[in-house]
């Protein structure tokens, strides 16, 4: 009996749906355009599935060598910009498993995680969220990750 390890079927499943014009299309407009919610949602970015995670990771670097990479750059811009926290949690683990994500996406989700975190806040579910992005900042590797995670549950502010 052979057995094939689940992470191996899915690298060879995204390399094969990612070079399929109508499965990417596909592929593409699930991650990237049917998953936003309707402007002022609190989570703009409705992020897939843990199980996907890795699957998705794979299919990112696949597009990566295709004539679709300035395309998902874009998509992955706008998901660090404006993705909310969900959006923001789903880069940080593509990056920490080894997805290639490109150096501006990074540098805008890094960004943007260092504003959330700075923001004074009166909202404890706010502040919560600020504290879980400080987190993810130190996972992306930022060296502003250490710093602000141990003084982002003090940014709430006083009520007046």
């Amino acid at each position: 009996m052979v057995s094939q390890h689940h992470t191996l079927l899915e690298f060879l499943a995204a390399r094969r749906n990612v070079r399929d014009a109508e499965t990417s299309a596909k592929a593409f407009a699930g991650l990237f355009e049917h998953r936003w919610w309707p402007t002022g949602a609190d989570e703009p970015w409705d992020a897939p599935e843990t199980e996907e995670t890795s699957y998705l990771g794979f299919a990112l670097d696949a597009w990566s060598d295709t004539d679709k990479a300035a395309e998902v750059t874009s998509a992955l811009q706008r998901i660090a910009a404006h993705g909310g926290f969900a959006g923001r949690h789903f880069l940080v683990k593509q990056a920490v498993q080894g997805t290639a994500l490109p150096h501006s996406v990074r540098s805008t989700l890094a960004s943007t995680l260092v504003a959330s975190v700075g923001t004074p806040c009166q909202d404890p579910l706010e502040a919560l969220t600020q504290s879980a992005d400080a987190v993810l900042l130190a996972e992306l590797g930022d060296e502003r990750g250490g710093g602000v995670r141990r003084g982002a549950s003090d940014r709430v502010a006083s009520p007046v």
